[in-house]
Formats: structure tokens, sequence, C-alpha cells
């Protein structure tokens, strides 16, 4: 076998092997935007998430005072959020879905339970962490979707006119897996009682108590707690919120913003209360199989001067033992020789009469 590859065989057969990192965990926001049809009809979207995600959370916003969302909420039946609205105006109206997803080794399933009541919640199963939730109805409007007490998700509503028994039903993302929890971020939007003319205006913690010159409030919380940001809710702090006055809910450039179009009855000023939900992501860690040595790029430069240098050795102590070979026969023929020579002449010392016979 020739040296060189014999020795890089050999090597190879020592050699560290790095087995690739395992995918980590992330998280996707996607977005879509969609065109309702006016004649006040419920219409459905949904936006869902790539092949081999699971779905976190999800939303949607828009800037029509009369669309009319009825049902924001996780599908069961696939890793996609729902959207249902209604759009009583002769105008069509743009609305924007948003879903979050995520990939790696993370698990999710929704919650789902129905009631009668005004006020409906669910819990996940234990060992799970709850990331997001939803609703939906055909007969009532939503006032309150946020993280229930205990790993779950709850809701609050009014009746519409003619509908005295509301009909309700609540969903809760149940996450599993590489995940923990990170606590909740909240923040109050302040919707106050002068309603003059339209002026949207983003809430922040750096804005927050600014005078009131509108009639659509947004707000926008930037996450306080640590880990990821994957979704969200709201309920009302104070104050009688009208129906149907959520315009946005969802996450939008790394913060939970909710919109708020409307005002409490007579004027009256209203809050709402924020509720974000973070979750903390694992790092994976490089696997690692066999002896520790020195890296590939360094190997594979090191080991052709390292192969050629024991082939030159070889050959030069082949070459020695030869020579050391011939010299040794050599010396030994002219001993031989040599030692007739001395025989001779010392034969020859005691017959110096035949001296010149001999010679």
């Amino acid at each position: 076998m020739n040296p060189i590859v014999a020795f890089t065989l050999l090597a190879a057969g020592t050699a560290r092997l790095a087995v690739p990192l395992s995918a980590p965990v992330q998280v996707h926001v996607y977005t879509s935007e969609v065109r309702v049809a006016p004649g006040g009809a419920v219409q459905e979207f949904t936006l869902d998430c790539k092949p081999g995600q699971s779905v976190l959370s999800g939303g949607f916003r828009h800037i029509t005072p009369e669309l009319r969302v009825v049902a924001s909420y996780p599908s069961p039946a696939k890793a996609a959020w729902v959207v249902s609205a209604a759009l009583p105006d002769r105008t069509p109206a743009d609305l924007t879905l948003s879903v979050v997803c995520a990939e790696g080794d993370i698990r999710t399933a929704v919650k789902v339970a129905t009631g009668d009541k005004l006020s409906v919640s669910t819990q996940c199963p234990q060992g799970t962490i709850v990331t997001g939730g939803g609703y939906s109805s055909g007969n009532a409007a939503f006032l309150g979707s946020y993280p229930a007490v205990g790993e779950g998700w709850a809701v609050t509503a009014i009746s519409l006119p003619g509908n005295e028994i509301p009909n309700l039903t609540v969903y809760a993302v149940c996450a599993s897996g590489a995940v923990r929890p990170a606590g909740a971020g909240m923040e109050t939007l302040q919707v106050p009682a002068s309603v003059q003319s339209p002026c949207p205006q983003t809430i922040t913690p750096t804005t927050r108590g600014a005078p009131a010159c509108g009639y659509i409030r947004s707000g926008g919380l930037e996450v306080p707690c640590e880990g990821t940001l994957v979704g969200g809710g709201y309920e009302v702090a104070e104050g009688q919120m009208p129906p149907f006055a959520i315009a946005g809910a969802g996450v939008s450039r790394e913060a939970w913003q909710v919109t708020v179009n409307g005002r409490g009855p007579d004027n009256g000023p209203l809050s709402v209360r924020l509720i974000a939900i973070c979750i903390l992501l694992p790092e994976p860690d490089p696997v690692v199989v066999g002896p520790p040595i020195e890296p590939v790029a360094e190997r594979d430069e090191v080991l052709p001067l390292i192969a050629s240098s024991c082939v030159v050795a070889a050959l030069l102590l082949a070459l020695v033992l030869v020579m050391s070979a011939r010299m040794r026969s050599r010396t030994r023929k002219g001993q031989q020789a040599q030692v007739a020579v001395v025989l001779r002449s010392h034969h020859s010392s005691f017959r110096l009469d035949e001296f010149r016979e001999v010679r």
C-alpha cells in the first residue's frame, strides 16, 4: 500500500467526526392582506403556517370602523389562524391577517371549550404552556381575549341585540417540547373621552399619557420580558367597550399591538390592558463523536507534509541499510585476503632459504 494512502487512512480513523448541529427552534411571523366584500355576510379567511411548522398565535388588524371581526382563533385541524369578519357597508375593506409559527423541537395543540355565558375559559394540559388563544361566536361581540390564570385562555363578550343567550367558543394554543415560559408583559392603553376627529396614535411606554386627539386609538406594547414574543391578548381594565371596537390584535414589528376603534358610552374614558406572551427557546450545542484532534482544515494541509516526510525517512533508512550491508561484505573479503597473505609471510619467515622459491 502507498505510504501516503496508509497514513491518511490511519489519520482518518482517529479523527474527530463533527455531527451537524441540530436545527434550533425558530419563530416566524407571517401576514396576509385580504379583501372583505360588503353586504353583511360573514366571511372566513385562513392563513397557514409553512409545512412542518406549528402555530403559536395569530391575529388581525384593519382601519375600517364599520368592519366587524366576529372570530379570531387557531384552527384545531391544522397549523393555521382563522379570522371571520362581516362588512355591512357598501364598500370593500382590507383586512390583514397574521400568524405566528414555530419550527424545531416544539409541538402545539389547540384546546377548545364552549359555553352559554358571557365569559368562558379553558385550560391547557399539565406540562404544556399557553402561547396564544382566540374566540368565535355567531351572536356575541368580544371585549376581551387574554391568557387565563394557570396555563389557559379566557374570553369575555356582550350579547348582540336579539341574542340574549350567547354561544361562545374559546381556543387555547398549548405548546410542549423545547420551550419554557418567560412571563408576560403588560401595558395599559388609555382611550380618552375626546372624539372630535380621527387621529391615529401609537401608544408606547415612552408616549404613554400623551393628550388625546382622536377617535381611532392604537396601542403598541414593547415587550418588557426576556425571551421571544409569540402572542398576546387584551381585556378591559376600566370602562365599557362598545361592540366590535377592537380593530387589531396581533404581533407586529416585535411588539404586541392592540388597536381600539371606538369610545366608551357617554364619552366616558376607557382603559384596555394589553398582555404580551413571551417564551424561552433553547440554544443547541454541537455534538462531537470521537477523540479531539486538530481541525479538518488544518489536518488536510499537514497530513501530506507528514506523509512525505515519513516516506523520505523510510527511503533514507533503506539506503543506509543497503550501504551498510555492502560495506560489511567488502570488509569480510578484504580480511580473508589479508589473513592469507599474513600466513604466507609468517610461514616464509621460518624458511629463509626458500624465500626466493616462494616468490
